[in-house]
């Protein structure tokens, strides 16, 4: 039986996720560009809201280096017409 349409797109956000997560640990800005929407930020854990261009320009200077990033939990909600 095929996956439902929730599992299949909890499955492919899933799978995003990572592969985002892999993009940061490489530090392959390239990909993030391509992940991240033109209009998105990031909300670093001092509470700084930052443009994905300033973020990912720091990550081209080599003052964003991710080492380890540890997945551990992740939750997809799936919302909208079945």
């Amino acid at each position: 039986m095929p996956p439902s349409r929730d599992q299949s797109t909890h499955d492919e956000v899933t799978t995003a996720f990572r592969v985002y997560l892999q993009a940061m640990l490489d530090g392959d800005t390239d990909a993030l560009d391509d992940l991240l929407a033109d209009g998105c930020a990031l909300t670093h854990v001092t509470g700084y809201v930052q443009p994905k261009d300033e973020w990912l320009s720091q990550m081209r200077a080599g003052q964003f280096l991710y080492h380890r990033i540890e997945e551990r939990h992740v939750t997809v909600e799936v919302e909208g017409p079945k």
